[in-house]
């Protein structure tokens, strides 16, 4: 069994040889594999390991618009670092109504603190009305 330091936990049978965990929070960690023991082998633990996981927030400015057919709108996006999160984010767009463009500029922001680009979403005068989520 592998165990973190904020409950999380994989276990698998020896043959597998090997278990994922999925953490859903940006913290520091103390990781530690144990084995039961059997009528062959002993119990043991491993020594601790420390584990960063680090990850990345993202915000739209605005939160809604309204865009009406053959109108444009735009959206400012900010990308905050979690937990000394450093390296590149690539943002890409879906979703849109049939027939609209979507695009974001820049397409790769690099995160070594916060970090913004905008997003121009250009409805078609054929675009369904109602609400779309990108």
């Amino acid at each position: 069994m592998v165990t973190a330091s904020t409950g999380e936990y994989c276990s698998a049978a020896i043959a597998a040889g090997n278990c994922s965990i999925q953490f859903n929070t940006a913290v520091n960690r103390t990781m530690t594999a144990s084995y039961s023991g059997d009528a062959f082998f002993s119990a043991s633990t491993s020594a601790a390991a420390n584990q960063s996981v680090r990850d990345f927030a993202i915000s739209a400015t605005p939160s809604t618009v309204t865009i009406s057919s053959g109108k444009a709108a735009s959206y400012t996006l900010t990308v905050r670092p979690l937990n000394g999160m450093t390296g590149q984010v690539v943002l890409s767009c879906s979703g849109a109504p049939t027939g609209s463009i979507c695009s974001i500029s820049p397409s790769t922001i690099a995160v070594t603190g916060t970090a913004k680009a905008t997003v121009t979403l250009s409805a078609s005068k054929r675009s369904r009305h109602g609400t779309t989520f990108l």
